[in-house]
């Protein structure tokens, strides 16, 4: 089974951008799947990742990093 992701973005955010090309990257070398949420769309999700948008969490919610993608946490088990 894949390992998937959730990547907590939003629109006219360049770091979003960036990670979200950064993962697409990754996902030709590493087996995974992620799933883009934006945040303004749920209120709750503002309130919790609004200073720190793009966020890449697990898909039980452990934060990975935010802001620039940690290519070492797409490998970690």
């Amino acid at each position: 089974m894949k390992t998937q992701y959730q990547l907590y973005s939003r629109e006219n955010c360049h770091l979003c951008h960036d990670m979200h090309e950064d993962l697409r990257l990754w996902q030709t070398r590493l087996d995974f799947q992620f799933e883009i949420i934006d945040i303004d769309e749920h209120p709750e999700l503002k309130e919790k990742y609004d200073s720190m948008v793009p966020a890449l969490t697990t898909i039980q919610g452990r934060l990975l990093c935010f802001g620039r993608l940690d290519p070492l946490v797409l490998q970690e088990p």
